[in-house]
């Protein structure tokens, strides 16, 4: 290992001739120099950065670091700016601060052997925050917590070096309507980062030595990759010239190549020498979320109003200093749009106190009116000739109310039943209502309610090797690292939250870091599928409130996995959707009318809402489907909405056209967002099926795009990310076992992008992704034909095994469908039928049973009329007893090869029939190499049937060949999905 010994530092003070070098005087003393900033803790409410802070000791023999004595160093005193430049592999990086006021900032003390020295103590931006106050800023409205701050920033007089005020989720109504005349910068800064759930911290910043930064509450991503660092110079290659030769720089030197790396933090690079963990420091299972209503006077009012009369001679200018009172039972409340005092409407002057005598309002001239949020502080003059009083003195505007807070509580029974009551608080004084802290609040005592064993914070020696370095001098609040430890059995990824660091003697950097841990699908998260009931009544559903980053989209995309068992009216997949009393539009992605898919979306014409509606082909049931949906808020035509089915876009009907021209779409603000049914309980609005992997776009996929998630199939998690705002359902790795089966309020699935969590209410099913499942196994097969019959009988033998299916395969001449298929009288399910619709001849169907009897008895195929049938009967064992198949797809034709292809998952095993009008004894069928024949039957001369199996692999392909053509075929193939 390379250990680092080129790291420099060096001191500098703003000083009267301009930046001065505290180390080239010599002055530093080596060993004391020590700093930290951003998070003290990695709790999920700490999410304000405290004062960062540097110190560090110099030589003080002559007194030059004394303020104030007649040595002193000219320039040098408290409050003045310092920054450290710590210079590695050709690079400078800069730390600035202020020395802190006195008497902290700068002290006397006694070194080794009585020498004399000075302790000097340096602030980041954020003690300036937390010492000025904002004056008179002005209540805004409509503004986003970004802009908040931009107007805040402004008014200081003092600005952070640099900024990244990043765009944030929430617009809003009032901001300043609190402030008083002593509220801080800090305050502020702190009132934007509760009321978004994002982050206000200021980290060091390699150009201007700080940064002040504000995070949105969709900053930090399930998608966030570890933060790249640079490669040093001597363990990284030179540039190439397309010719193969070196690129030079105009030294002649060789150009490196700007190469990064991404730190794992483990023995190998890093040397953590100290982990600080714990289990369960921040367990919470309550959390009590506040919002701060407000409501705006619709007009003007007089919010001031003068209390006794007030002398004024000739001459005189005279201060009125007022709070602003509610008008109607007198308590303190804020002003905004507030009025320029006019004569007789605001203000009366009169010879006589009573208010009688000689009116002399003429004379009275307002000085100056300036007005702040709180009160206001003007200047009247009596620019007359007469002694007077000011008998009536009132400020008009728009009063703003501040109600009582709104409170929503987040919590775990079971975590309070096992370990009481472990309680957190978030305010957020800028927000109108409780959902939107909501969000958040049931996330974090989801993540909190049980105890856990996590890092806190790790802490290594940055000499240890150039990564170690380059980590040190690159990352701070807001990256993402990983670590790993096999001693701690650590493997996961964490934001850094806060760090502190020493330069020790020989230059010797000791870092920590504070951590807190992020759960993703790369690390910590796992998929799930839900089953929804779907049956009249069910309350079924995974709920997750108003979520406003997935509503009123210009554009967006959904996209789910779903497996449908029945038919019935419109049935939720998943959307925004208005509840009753709490406002909002639709926008949904449904089932149902025929087993079709739909899109429904509520749009606004004419100040009416009309609901437009797509809808799909007629599908199969009881398989799986992967549907795309993407649709444009400003297209209003007929084809605004695109529909993919399994990759392959398909046309999508416009049943409803409640979007006619000069339409636009509803607000979805405040629509709750729903996965497997509507959001009023108890609208039969239930999803009958499963779904897997719902996801959020905002914006349009491409075809290649639609295709590329549906080949990926639904275990994939990273592919086609960009624009993805939603992606369920995640749950806790460790605890996965526990999300399978019956769901309660109390197994909260998450989203990997930003950590919401949805609820479930009814009691749907959790069930294992495909990744874990075993392969279904063939075991036995029977056939049996007819010429001419009305219906079939031969005998069949289902062993004993586990996960027990059942398929027959009828291929026959006429399009009538079967009557019924029954196994030892018990009746078996149809799967599908299909025929070659030139001449509704031949045709196929598909019958099912899910775990039947271990036994030897009939299969019976009862027709409606006599045809020309072939039948053949498998059993398989290890199928899915819930969702026996994975996919499903047919062709129709009259060439020698029918062939199909299908996206079949690795624990899946396809059956396909051909049902052929051969039309004479001499035609032969035979599998394609790779498929395993079943049956190759013949009802008579003309009509046939074949059977065979092939295991799933990915995009898979089957199948025959046709000795002669042309003769009409149908072909179908299905994928038995393997069992949990």
């Amino acid at each position: 290992m390379t250990h680092v010994t080129t790291f420099t530092y060096a001191i500098w003070a703003y000083l009267t001739a301009g930046w001065t070098s505290l180390s080239a005087l010599g002055d530093v003393i080596s060993g004391t120099f020590a700093a930290s900033d951003g998070m003290a803790t990695n709790k999920n409410t700490d999410r304000v950065g405290g004062i960062g802070q540097f110190e560090f000791d110099l030589k003080n023999f002559t007194s030059k670091y004394s303020p104030g004595h007649i040595n002193a160093l000219a320039g040098w005193d408290n409050d003045i700016p310092v920054k450290v430049v710590m210079s590695y592999d050709g690079i400078d990086y800069l730390v600035y601060g202020r020395i802190a006021p006195a008497p902290d900032g700068i002290t006397l003390q006694a070194g080794e052997k009585g020498a004399p020295r000075v302790h000097v103590v340096c602030l980041d931006f954020m003690s300036q925050a937390s010492e000025y106050p904002i004056v008179n800023p002005g209540i805004l409205t409509s503004k986003t917590g970004a802009q908040i701050m931009t107007a805040t920033l402004a008014l200081m007089p003092i600005q952070p070096q640099s900024t990244n005020l990043g765009a944030t989720v929430n617009t809003f109504a009032y901001a300043f309507d609190t402030n008083t005349s002593k509220t801080k910068a800090y305050a502020e800064a702190s009132k934007v980062a509760f009321s978004e759930c994002g982050y206000a911290y200021v980290r060091p910043d390699k150009t201007y030595g700080e940064k002040f930064v504000l995070e949105s509450a969709t900053r930090r991503s399930g998608l966030d990759t570890e933060t790249p660092i640079p490669i040093t110079s001597t363990m990284s290659g030179y540039k190439l010239r397309e010719d193969g030769g070196y690129k030079l720089r105009e030294d002649g030197g060789y150009k490196l190549r700007d190469e990064t790396e991404t730190l794992t933090a483990a023995t190998t690079q890093i040397n953590i020498t100290d982990f600080d963990i714990t289990r369960g420091t921040n367990l919470v299972n309550r959390i009590s979320g506040y919002a701060y209503p407000r409501k705006l006077d619709a007009s003007v009012v007089v919010l001031f109003r003068l209390s006794q009369p007030l002398a004024i001679a000739p001459g005189q200018t005279i201060t009125i200093k007022g709070t602003f009172a509610d008008p109607a039972g007198g308590l303190p409340v804020n002003g905004q749009g507030m009025i320029a005092p006019t004569a007789t409407t605001d203000y009366l002057f009169n010879e006589l106190p009573t208010g009688l005598g000689t009116d002399h309002t003429a004379d009275i001239v307002i000085v100056s009116a300036p007005y702040g949020t709180e009160g206001f502080t003007h200047q009247v003059k009596n620019n007359g000739s007469y002694f007077g009083y000011l008998v009536q003195y009132n400020t008009r505007g728009y009063g703003i109310y501040q109600y009582n807070p709104l409170e929503h509580t987040a919590s775990s029974a079971a975590s309070i039943a096992a370990r009481g009551v472990r309680s957190d608080a978030l305010h957020q004084q800028y927000q109108q209502s409780p959902a939107y802290g909501a969000l958040f609040t049931n996330a974090w005592v989801e993540y909190d309610k049980f105890p856990e064993t996590r890092i806190n914070s790790i802490t290594f020696c940055a000499n240890y090797s150039p990564t170690a370095m380059q980590a040190f001098l690159n990352l701070g609040t807001g990256d993402l690292i990983r670590v790993q430890d096999t001693k701690t059995a650590t493997d996961a990824q964490y934001y850094i939250q806060g760090r502190s660091y020493q330069i020790l003697p020989g230059r010797i950097v000791m870092v920590t870091w504070i951590l807190k841990e992020t759960l993703n699908l790369v690390l910590g998260l796992s998929m799930i599928g839900v089953s929804f009931s779907g049956t009249i009544g069910s309350t079924d559903a995974i709920r997750h409130g108003y979520v406003p980053w997935i509503s009123n989209l210009s554009a967006r995309t959904y996209s789910a996995w779903i497996y449908p068992v029945a038919a019935g009216d419109i049935q939720v997949i998943m959307g925004n959707d208005a509840e009753s009393g709490n406002g909002g539009g639709v926008f949904r992605m449904d089932w149902g009318d025929s087993q079709r898919v739909w899109l429904t979306v509520q749009y606004n014409h004419a100040g009416v809402g009309a609901i437009a509606a797509w809808k799909s082909r007629e599908l199969p049931l009881n398989t799986w489907y992967h549907i795309v949906i993407t649709q444009r808020e400003d297209d209003t035509s007929a084809t605004a909405a695109t529909l993919y089915i399994n990759g392959v876009a398909e046309t999508f009907t416009r049943a409803l056209a409640g979007n006619a021209a000069g339409a636009t779409m509803w607000d979805e603000t405040d629509s709750p967002f729903s996965i497997g049914n509507a959001t009023a309980i108890g609208t039969d609005n239930n999803f009958p099926g499963s779904i897997l992997a719902p996801r959020i776009y905002n914006r349009e996929l491409t075809a290649a795009e639609a295709l590329a998630l549906y080949t990926a199939g639904p275990d994939a998690t990273n592919t086609v990310t960009s624009g993805l705002v939603y992606q369920g359902f995640c749950v806790p790795t460790k605890h996965k076992a526990d999300y399978i089966g019956t769901l309660t309020s109390e197994d909260k699935l998450w989203d990997n992008i930003y950590k919401i969590v949805g609820e479930p209410a009814g009691a749907p099913v959790g069930f294992n992704s495909f990744a874990s499942r075993s392969v279904p196994s063939f075991v036995s097969v029977s056939t049996t034909t007819g010429a001419n019959v009305t219906s079939t009988t031969h005998a069949h033998t289902i062993a004993a095994g586990d996960n027990r299916l059942l398929v027959v395969l009828v291929s026959k001449r006429a399009y009538n469908d079967i009557t019924s298929v029954t196994f030892g009288g018990a009746a078996l399910t149809r799967f599908d039928s299909q025929y070659y619709a030139v001449n509704n001849y031949p045709e196929y169907e598909i019958w099912y049973k899910v775990a039947p009897a271990v036994s030897t008895a009939n299969v019976v195929v009862t027709l409606p009329s006599g045809d020309y049938v072939t039948v053949t009967a498998i059993n398989f064992t290890n199928a899915d007893q819930i969702m026996p198949f994975w996919g499903y797809t047919n062709a129709i034709g009259t060439g020698t090869t029918p062939s199909l292809s299908m996206l079949a998952l690795t624990p899946t095993l396809i059956v396909d029939i051909l049902s052929i009008e051969k039309g004479g004894s001499g035609v032969t069928l035979t599998a394609t190499a790779g498929q395993t024949q079943r049956s190759n039957i013949t009802s008579d001369n003309s009509w046939s049937g074949a059977v065979s199996t092939k295991p799933g692999a990915g995009t898979t392909a089957t199948s025959w060949t046709v000795s002669t053509s042309p003769h009409n075929w149908v072909y179908g193939a299905l994928a038995i999905l393997g069992a949990q």
